[in-house]
């Protein structure tokens, strides 16, 4: 149905946007909330949207150039009209008009819808379905902005979850609107003030919503839904025999998971599924070691003020350290874990933040698309006879508008990628480097420690001098002290440095710091192994693999039982090393009585793998 046909009331004046944050009224704010207001009459009244984006635009431009950095509404409102034009020119033309003057006069969902919705998504369906919402829930739209702009960039196109063999298809999303609005105080974290951001793993759900009150009489109120992964038995007969799972049989649902029991992907979607039922955000997480791919829960968890995703609790122990990716709800796109990790901070911010956060990121991507483009014009002033120096694409400006968008929301992920990017391609001094690294450590180091990371490596691997890199390095693995994966990957990094530097010796002594601390940590060792073999296949100390294989095996701490035992360092450092016997026997006569010792070993460590393997 057309948004048109829905939105047939009069409509109401057109609504002041949102009141600033802390910037009163300045006059650069006053001077673009008054042009704003005179370029969307004019939209209605002469229905250009040509001469409308043209506006916007130029406003814009002369915001980025000449408001002052505490003028931060007058860069909310300016992002806001270009993103509003952008977006409404996706929609078909007879239901522009229409469609402006509603958002005008709901100026809140206006205001989170615009500055939700990405460039993958599709305007006009997301505008449609808010449409829908409005046309059965018209009084509660405005008051729960978050969930109807969520809702709307999730569902505007169906979702389909397909785990392994089973597939579901979420539920209407309006219907959806009115179990999380009549829910709203039995929801974890509640609705109304959960940003939009994070609802977005909250609405996903693909389950029908018999399932979800089921869910929620039965798990409201739990703060640790990742236990829920480990609720669910094991079924064993699917692993070792390959039969068609119990739960599958009986027909794939919440209540049934929970009878039957199912592999580690029912397990993760069961928690998560049960989280997104009474209000936590959850995440469906895969990653892969050795040879099998692995499911775990990602989720949201109140530590303090803020809230931390927390992807350790609903997964096996021998893939602990390996790195996971999930969906973007609204995308449908893959990212790692660790984008998603620090925006539990948006959990304690205001709307007004988390979208000055977003103006002045775009305000930053404007310049330094116009830096890409070599292009230095310079946009009329804001305010006749202002005396502050422009703006210009100049990365001291760039850097500039990011730290005071980090300022508003330190969650807002976009600001800190355009900052890796500038990393990643070697624009910052060594100087800069330097800074941002500070403001990292200083914001995201000890709560996010993955999203640390994952930001500060293209800072130092871009560092051109290898003892300011080997530094830099050195107190980046002093940072992650307390996450042996983390730890190790920066060892690792450092290694890779060291062998580009020609020092193999000192690569060398890297990846054995990993095999020495972090053996029985995760998967990491095996990688820096590998690294140590291949380094001594290429010296005179060849012979020395086998003594290293044997030392490090016998290291390792056998883990308990488990379906994914064969997974484990164990077992796998184990494999390489009786396969490494295999081939040195292999090399000898067969009757040699030197082997002896050696068919023992092998005989030893086969029989050893295998029975675990049988288990």
């Amino acid at each position: 149905m057309a948004l048109c046909l829905m939105l047939t009331a009069t409509w109401p004046a057109a609504a002041a946007p949102p009141a600033a944050s802390g910037s009163g009224d300045d006059p650069a704010s006053k001077t673009v909330a008054e042009q704003l207001k005179l370029i969307l009459d004019k939209l209605e009244t002469e229905k250009n949207f040509f001469a409308a984006r043209k506006s916007t635009k130029d406003l814009f431009n002369r915001v980025v150039a000449h408001a002052p950095a505490g003028s931060i509404a007058a860069f909310r409102d300016a992002a806001f009209a270009v993103r509003l034009i952008q977006q409404l020119e996706d929609v078909p033309d007879r239901q522009r008009t229409e469609l402006t003057q509603f958002l005008r006069a709901h100026p809140n969902l206006a205001y989170t819808t615009a500055f939700l919705i990405k460039p993958q998504d599709k305007p006009a369906l997301v505008y449609r379905l808010i449409g829908r919402l409005h046309e059965k829930y018209a009084a509660h739209i405005e008051t729960y902005a978050n969930l109807a702009a969520a809702l709307a960039v999730v569902h505007d196109k169906p979702l389909i979850h397909r785990i392994n063999e089973n597939s579901t298809t979420a539920d209407n999303p309006v219907d959806l609107f009115a179990f999380y609005l009549a829910n709203e105080k039995r929801m974890y974290f509640g609705v109304k003030k959960v940003p939009a951001q994070l609802l977005v793993y909250v609405v996903d759900s693909g389950v029908e919503l018999r399932q979800m009150n089921w869910a929620l009489e039965k798990y409201a109120g739990r703060r640790k839904v990742g236990n829920l992964f480990f609720d669910i038995d094991y079924d064993h007969d699917h692993l070792r025999k390959g039969t068609t799972k119990k739960v599958t049989e009986a027909g794939w649902s919440l209540p049934n998971i929970l009878e039957h029991g199912g592999v580690c992907a029912d397990q993760a979607y069961f928690a998560v599924a049960v989280g997104k039922s009474i209000g936590v955000p959850t995440a469906y997480t895969t990653g892969r070691a050795g040879e099998l791919s692995h499911a775990w829960v990602g989720f949201l968890e109140p530590r303090g003020r803020r809230g931390v995703w927390n992807f350790d609790v609903g997964r096996y122990p021998e893939y602990q350290g390996v790195k996971g990716n999930l969906t973007d709800p609204q995308t449908r796109k893959t990212i790692p874990d660790s984008f998603l990790a620090m925006q539990g901070i948006l959990i304690g911010t205001t709307a007004v933040e988390r979208q000055n956060a977003a103006a002045l990121t775009d305000a930053a991507s404007h310049l330094l698309e116009r830096a890409t483009l070599l292009e230095d014009t310079r946009p009329e002033p804001l305010i006749a006879n202002a005396t502050t120096s422009p703006r210009t694409p100049q990365l001291r400006h760039i850097t500039e508008l990011l730290e005071a968008a980090l300022q508003q929301s330190a969650g807002h992920l976009p600001a800190w990628l355009v900052v890796q990017e500038l990393a990643a391609e070697d624009k910052l001094s060594l100087t800069e480097k330097k800074t941002w690294y500070r403001r990292i450590k200083t914001l995201c180091g000890s709560q996010y420690p993955d999203f640390t990371l994952a930001m500060i490596k293209p800072m130092i691997s871009t560092v051109k001098d290898t003892n300011e890199q080997n530094a830099m390095w050195e107190s980046a693995f002093g940072m992650f002290t307390r996450r042996a994966d983390l730890a190790a990957e920066v060892r690792i990094a450092q290694g890779q440095m060291w062998l580009e530097a020609g020092d193999t010796k000192k690569a060398r002594k890297c990846y054995e710091d990993v095999v020495q601390r972090f053996l029985n940590s995760g998967p990491f060792a095996m990688e820096a192994l590998d690294r140590i073999e291949a380094l001594l296949n290429e010296s005179t100390e060849k012979g020395k693999i086998l003594m290293i294989y044997e030392r490090t095996w016998k290291s390792i701490k056998k883990p308990d039982r488990s379906p994914f035992i064969t997974q484990s360092n164990w077992y796998r450092i184990g494999h390489a090393y009786r396969t490494k016997l295999h081939a040195f026997i292999g090399q000898y006569d067969e009757n040699d009585p030197r082997l002896e010792p050696f068919r023992r070993e092998f005989s030893r460590v086969d029989h050893e793998l295998d029975t675990v393997a049988g288990l």
